[in-house]
């Protein structure tokens, strides 16, 4: 994903299959809000989004403002979301409702991101 292509495509997203294993994933999102107007423009992506993650079984279980860093670029947001599987991050992606809204609402509010998908370790 390039900065200017700030909500990865449905492909991209699918192409995950190949690459995470079974079980939960985690999304680490990092943000980096568009001023101005950056910061509001995400609150109504995020009431858009809420919903839409829990119809597919996650939970946004960490939301702060980014801190400080020893080295790297610096980050306004920090949001971390909690999916069952690979699929149902995939189930997010392909919603037709966050397909026709999200990408408007990402590119008002965000200069640049970074989504990371995780698997925590099993214990």
């Amino acid at each position: 994903m390039t900065r200017t292509d700030l909500t990865p495509s449905t492909e991209q997203v699918e192409a995950l299959r190949d690459k995470v294993g079974p079980g939960p994933v985690v999304m680490l999102n990092l943000l980096k809000f568009r001023e101005p107007g950056g910061r509001e423009a995400f609150a109504r992506y995020g009431a858009l989004a809420a919903p839409l993650i829990a119809r597919q079984g996650g939970e946004i279980f960490y939301l702060a403002p980014g801190g400080p860093t020893l080295s790297g670029e610096t980050w306004d947001q920090v949001v971390m979301v909690r999916f069952p599987d690979i699929e149902a991050f995939i189930g997010l992606a392909a919603d037709p409702e966050y397909q026709q809204q999200a990408p408007a609402l990402r590119k008002a509010a965000l200069e640049r991101t970074l989504w990371m998908v995780t698997q925590p370790p099993e214990v």
